[in-house]
């Protein structure tokens, strides 16, 4: 992806009530999940995303205990803890890609060229 402007929290893709994937105000990358309780995020340092040039972006979690943020496939933020399961995207936001449909919007602005979501089975 390519992120052409900072400015407001900007979404790269977020499932309402399970999970969010975003670039900070000050170009922080974030992911973070929701276990049905808290929110439990991954953060990296600000300006750690750069602007106006293709990177390649990632958030993972493995379902139990490391989520990790990735630039370009190198590990920029990582966060080791039993957090547990994610709760499932919910009602009524539902999958979003590239904005939030609530009043907070976070249009993300820029090009989006891929984007893959996936849960593995134990």
């Amino acid at each position: 992806m390519r992120v052409d402007e900072l400015g407001d929290r900007r979404t790269v893709m977020e499932g309402y009530l399970s999970f969010a994937f975003s670039i900070e105000p000050d170009g922080a990358l974030s992911g973070s999940i929701y276990t049905g309780l808290d929110w439990h995020e991954v953060r990296t340092a600000p300006a750690a995303v750069p602007l106006r040039r293709w990177v390649d972006l990632a958030f993972t979690y493995d379902g139990r205990d490391t989520a990790t943020l990735q630039i370009d496939g190198d590990v920029v933020a990582a966060r080791h803890a039993a957090l547990g399961t994610v709760a499932g995207v919910q009602w009524p936001y539902g999958l979003n890609v590239g904005a939030w449909p609530d009043h907070d919007l976070r249009v993300f602005i820029g090009r989006i060229a891929e984007v893959w979501l996936w849960k593995l089975r134990p």
